[in-house]
């Protein structure tokens, strides 16, 4: 029986790449992501929809012991951030609803736990390398929150789950452009181009 992959908030730019990636290697892969971005999804791939704030439906997903949780499930500054409250905001899913989930792999003895996080957790460094275990000064909420989890997730450590957390850099790619799209259209004009 092939090994299940769950891939939460695979639907975007990252968990569509990696979940052709992982077909392509003979896995079963299953994305779980909310029912509107099910048409982002590629089509050969299992699709669930849901969000990871709602317990009482991860209780009931069929998550077994050998199966991987991969968490890309997350609020970022691309959403509608409201103007208020942004610290709870980003927590609802980026901290409460990875702890959610986290709590599912343990009850459901799942083999690993993959938790995507952000450099950001390391704020702005004067250094040109940063060491994986530098000290971590978060930007703004988003960082904030992601580093509120992995926290969380080193102080249950002793849970018998491997964890892996990755902290990566901006992710770009087509319709993954963030700033860089105000940019390139700058560009593209002829415009003016501002220098920070």
């Amino acid at each position: 029986m092939k090994k299940k992959i769950f891939i939460f908030g695979g639907c975007g730019f990252l968990g569509k790449v990696l979940g052709k990636l992982l077909i392509s290697h003979n896995y079963n892969i299953i994305i779980i992501d909310k029912p509107y971005k099910r048409k982002l999804c590629p089509k050969n791939i299992s699709f669930i929809d849901t969000d990871i704030r709602n317990k009482k439906f991860l209780k009931k997903l069929d998550i077994n012991k050998d199966d991987i949780i991969i968490n890309l499930a997350s609020r970022q500054y691309q959403d509608a951030v409201p103007f208020f409250n942004k610290q709870k905001w980003f927590d609802e899913v980026n901290y409460f609803g990875a702890k959610n989930l986290f709590e599912k792999a343990i009850e459901s003895k799942a083999s690993k736990y993959i938790f995507f996080s952000t450099d950001m957790v390391y704020g702005i460094s004067n250094e040109v390398l940063i060491s994986e275990n530098g000290l971590k000064k978060p930007i703004g909420p988003y960082g904030k929150s992601k580093l509120k989890f992995e926290n969380y997730l080193n102080n249950n450590k002793h849970k018998k789950i491997d964890v892996i957390i990755f902290r990566s850099r901006l992710i770009s790619g087509p319709g993954r452009l963030g700033v860089f799209k105000n940019l390139f259209n700058l560009i593209k004009n002829s415009l003016p181009v501002p220098v920070i």
